[in-house]
């Protein structure tokens, strides 16, 4: 937790946070989760279902909106959700704010939805946008299902993220590439080995690590995973997901060179592509 890495005024919520506890024998960070779960801590961080079920008016369900009418509530990445969870945040947006709450949406995209479904509930907001110049992606568009051939042509000399649509897709390219530094992380892993995983990826990136390979990945990275790669592959997406996979490289860095970095592949994604495809084309041929 947090809590043990010197920031006792920020309080862990989820909903496996008093398990974690437990197996680490500590009384302290218990007795301190007690005070987190009534929202007690000056500053907390949760996940959706630990704070917008009060939209359901359960029993005792004031606390959490008395206590967020007067708090500044930060919702990251809101792309992520699913239909109902949109329908908890907007339906919660509207409670907080009609108590006089504030909040703030930090995400790379913003979905049309978003504003549409606020508009609707006149929920009051503002958008500002944070842009950096620096060009740190240039796009190729191929006409083809991805492949192991044009993956391995990086694969020895930069660090290089594949993120395919399925679990089978990513499984069949780890089986096809034959190179000794490869990995593989999906959904579909026990949490201990997806844990593991997650934190070698971390560690495969991090800065002065000269280790080169490639992490063949689905769409489990878009999101909460601070890693930085070279080379992008990646079947095509909805433009939001496309962003946030854009987002896996030079993360911080800018592209001093005229080379590609991303591939995005058309072909068999299972996704309906028409519009994003349409863009995508149009960006490449200004790359050109």
């Amino acid at each position: 937790m947090l809590y043990m890495i010197n920031f006792p005024e920020v309080g862990l919520l989820h909903s496996e946070a008093i398990s974690y506890l437990i197996k680490k024998d500590n009384n302290e960070e218990v007795e301190y989760y007690k005070y987190t779960k009534n929202f007690s801590a000056p500053l907390t961080i949760t996940t959706v279902d630990q704070l917008f079920n009060f939209v359901f008016m359960y029993e005792g369900f004031e606390m959490i909106l008395a206590t967020l009418s007067y708090s500044k509530l930060i919702i990251d990445e809101i792309q992520m959700y699913a239909s109902d969870i949109v329908a908890f945040l907007v339906v919660g947006l509207k409670y907080i704010t009609d108590m006089g709450g504030k909040f703030s949406i930090v995400t790379a995209t913003f979905p049309d939805v978003f504003n549409y479904l606020l508009k609707k509930e006149k929920i009051e907001y503002n958008i500002a946008e944070f842009l950096k110049p620096e060009i740190r992606h240039k796009i190729k568009i191929v006409d083809n299902e991805i492949n192991v051939d044009d993956i391995v042509v990086h694969a020895q000399e930069k660090k290089v993220l594949v993120i395919v649509n399925t679990v089978k897709k990513a499984q069949k390219l780890y089986e096809e590439l034959k190179i000794k530094n490869k990995y593989l992380l999906h959904s579909r892993f026990i949490k201990k080995d997806r844990s593991q995983r997650e934190s070698d990826i971390l560690d495969f990136t991090k800065e002065g690590n000269q280790e080169k390979g490639v992490w063949i990945t689905t769409q489990i990275v878009e999101a909460s995973l601070d890693i930085d790669f070279d080379v992008l592959y990646t079947e095509l997406s909805t433009l939001d997901g496309l962003f946030q996979r854009m987002g896996r490289i030079y993360r911080k860095r800018e592209l001093k060179d005229d080379t590609f970095n991303i591939y995005v592949y058309t072909e068999k994604a299972y996704v309906n592509k028409v519009i994003s495809k349409e863009i995508l084309i149009f960006q490449n041929r200004n790359n050109k």
